[in-house]
């Protein structure tokens, strides 16, 4: 799709709720300014940002900005000496920003649309904010998409988000290689975090499982550029990132990668005994697929006699007939349908395809294994289900999500506690060294905290600049958090 289609499509999709905004903005302009029949002595104030001094009547400002009125209203330093210093805007930002309160135009809004959109949200100025998200939408291009997504999260601008991601999962490749990205991964790692959490949500919603007859492409291991970030990606390869990149061998059709022996014991996700020929375990490492030949099936899993925690591994078999419909599918194919079985949560034909010996370690181009997807729907029984028949608790996405990662962003404590009682490591790495600890405080979510804590989880964990889930629950407001944290 050509970007200037893509943005013009993207910004019509989002066109309702942010013009709704913008409507209510300019209807209000004519009342806001009435009030200035009203205005008495000292109704003047200066606003001064760096060396610029502007003069504004406070009944407009009040009007228009409820932190203006609320600074005028009382008895603030600022409405006593009727000078406000604005420390964090640029005087020609300023200068918008009061010509846009008066008028309810911005008529350089194309030139300062970042910074004019960032003063909009401090000063409460909705609709100017809204605009300025229709200008970002439509100025997205490989180089700005990065700065655009990081500013959009920071300031809680959906329409820019979901605009900014699409775009940037549209034209991946392109913009991880710029300069924008790079310089997002530096110096707002906590933001592109989110963004390669919605990048991975956008990916499940809207792609299917690798089908029969499209392997993933071959990831060919990036040079570092930037902030961990490839210096140059092929728009022929998986999304580049700066983990150590798995490496997968593409099988020909007449090739077949042989199934991992089920472990006799499921605890840690790692076979007792593991064939030569068997694909070696993973953690953020590459991986390999060894081709073999287009008549070696991988053997048909036998589920251990007992479970993690005690629990049969199959309390409920699957049908027969369910069995005979998959049985003398290719191995492929096996590996397409257990993908969509654990998308889906069809849980019988999950079963079944485990049964006749579905690979376990099978991914998507984004790197998501069955186990990322029961774990992603909360569906605790699909998970077990996996970690009985030889899923590995440890395997990692793109972005280096582990399973128990993704629950803990996910707020699922029943799953969370399933993971680790299968051996998942509480303090495991992910992108830019957040634990699973990093995200469950950054989102405030409680109970999974609470539970990693009592599974071992290290709350003084730091990641790559520094933070601590302390310093995440502080920084988003978390307070519940405060005390369990420190």
């Amino acid at each position: 799709m050509e970007p200037k289609i893509f943005k013009t499509a993207l910004l019509n999709n989002r066109g309702p709720s942010v013009m709704s905004a913008v409507n209510e903005g300019l209807e209000a302009t004519v009342a806001d300014l009435g009030a200035l029949l009203d205005a008495g002595e000292g109704a003047v104030v200066t606003l001064v940002a760096g060396e610029t001094r502007l003069a504004a009547h406070r009944a407009v400002l009040g009007a228009r900005s409820p932190v203006f009125a609320a600074t005028f209203r009382h008895d603030t330093a600022e409405a006593r000496r009727g000078k406000v210093v604005i420390r964090d805007v640029e005087g020609p930002v300023l200068r918008q920003l009061l010509v846009y309160c008066y008028t309810g135009e911005a008529p350089q809004l194309a030139g300062v649309a970042p910074q004019l959109l960032t003063a909009a949200d401090k000063y409460g100025l909705t609709a100017l904010k809204g605009r300025c998200e229709q200008q970002l939408v439509a100025q997205l291009d490989v180089h700005n998409a990065a700065a655009a997504a990081v500013l959009a999260v920071r300031h809680s601008c959906p329409g820019l988000v979901e605009s900014a991601v699409a775009f940037i999962r549209e034209h991946s490749h392109r913009v991880m290689a710029s300069q924008g990205w790079a310089d997002a991964v530096l110096n707002s790692p906590c933001e592109v975090i989110e963004i390669h959490r919605l990048l991975a949500d956008l990916h499940q919603e809207s792609s299917e499982p690798t089908t029969q007859d499209s392997e993933p492409p071959a990831a060919t291991p990036p040079e570092s550029g930037h902030g961990g970030t490839p210096a140059a990606a092929s728009d022929a390869a998986p999304p580049p990132t700066d983990l150590h990149p798995r490496v997968h061998e593409p099988t020909t059709q007449d090739s077949e990668p042989p199934a991992a022996t089920p472990p006799e014991s499921g605890h840690g996700g790692t076979p007792a005994a593991a064939s030569d020929a068997a694909p070696p375990p993973t953690d953020l490492h590459p991986r390999v697929h060894e081709p073999t030949t287009q008549d070696s099936e991988p053997p048909a899993a036998t589920p251990p006699e007992v479970a993690h925690g005690g629990t049969p591994a199959a309390a409920v078999p699957p049908p027969t007939d369910r069995i005979s419909r998959v049985r003398n599918l290719s191995a492929k194919e096996k590996r397409r349908r257990l993908l969509q079985a654990a998308k889906d949560g069809a849980l019988e034909d999950l079963r079944a395809l485990l049964a006749v010996g579905a690979d376990t370690g099978s991914w998507d181009w984004y790197g998501w294994t069955a186990l990322h997807y029961a774990v992603k729907r909360g569906d605790v029984q699909a998970v077990r289900c996996l970690l009985n028949s030889g899923a590995e608790v440890e395997v990692s996405t793109w972005w280096g999500d582990t399973p128990l990662h993704r629950a803990a962003m996910k707020n699922n404590v029943e799953v969370v506690s399933a993971l680790a009682a299968s051996g998942a490591d509480v303090n495991a790495r992910a992108a830019f060294r957040w634990t699973p600890l990093h995200f469950t405080a950054m989102y405030g979510h409680t109970e999974v905290v609470t539970a990693l804590l009592d599974m071992g989880a290290d709350r003084n964990a730091v990641n790559e600049t520094r933070d601590t889930p302390l310093k995440l629950a502080i920084e988003n407001n978390r307070d519940q958090l405060l005390d369990i944290l420190k």
